[in-house]
């Protein structure tokens, strides 16, 4: 029983650490699209004003 008990423990910490690492990497990579507009946008700036 101990040994059942310790499987799913186990198996539910695992989903939660991969959980979390996917909430992360959305986070990077929303955060990574936000500065390549942002740089976009003041190439455009730049550019306009040459």
């Amino acid at each position: 029983v101990r040994a059942l008990l310790t499987e799913e423990l186990l198996e539910e910490t695992r989903r939660e650490k991969e959980e979390s690492l996917r909430r992360f990497q959305d986070t990077v990579r929303e955060r990574v699209s936000q500065q390549a507009r942002l740089r976009k946008q003041q190439q455009l700036l730049k550019s306009y004003e040459t």
